[in-house]
């Protein structure tokens, strides 16, 4: 009897081991990027609506199945009085993805969303900003979220939920602008 317990827990346990790989295998294959091994977020409070979340590493960018829909360019004024050029582009998914993440991470339960969009927002060739628009699988209610690199490292670290900018919640606003991006070069004498 003992024997068979044993032989039972052991196939249970190679069943877990084998999920956990394979779950890690189409996350890296989901993502388009190797996977984040710290998952330590921290919130950080806002003046507004959003809820900023700092993820050590960077919240992995969802580039798997992606088909260039357009690309757009506009010319903003800076309040310095300086123009920048933005430069975007709007992916498809060829294929329906749903997932749980980044929510699963931030702790909501049954957090299932469907990627609708994800748009990719540069300055001076330089990715600071992606945007994913999903819709909750249950309720079919269109959202979106944006990924940001507030340093220029090339990590997206911050995940905005709920953005307002310029005192607008719209998935169509213009990003927020890091401050790294629009610093300008000192003039060697």
């Amino acid at each position: 009897m003992t024997k068979v317990i044993r032989m039972c827990f052991g196939k249970y346990l190679l069943t877990m081991v084998s999920f956990v790989l394979v779950q890690g295998v189409y996350n890296c294959a989901l993502y388009g990027q190797t996977q984040i091994t710290s998952s330590h977020v921290n919130e950080k409070p806002t003046d507004d609506e959003s809820r900023v979340f700092i993820r050590d590493g960077g919240w992995p960018i969802p580039k798997s199945h992606l088909v260039k829909d357009q690309s757009f360019g506009l010319k903003m004024k800076l309040p310095d009085g300086r123009n920048v050029k933005l430069k975007g582009i709007i992916y498809d998914f060829s294929k329906e993805i749903v997932s749980d993440e980044p929510f699963r991470t931030l702790g909501y339960s049954n957090p299932n969303i469907r990627f609708t969009e994800l748009f990719e927002y540069k300055i001076k060739g330089r990715t600071f900003c992606y945007k994913l628009l999903y819709s909750y699988v249950t309720k079919g209610v269109d959202n979106f979220l944006a990924y940001y690199d507030e340093d220029g490292d090339g990590v997206f670290e911050s995940l905005v939920l709920d953005e307002t900018v310029n005192g607008r919640y719209s998935v169509s606003n213009i990003p927020h602008i890091p401050p790294w991006l629009l610093a300008k070069k000192s003039k060697k004498n």
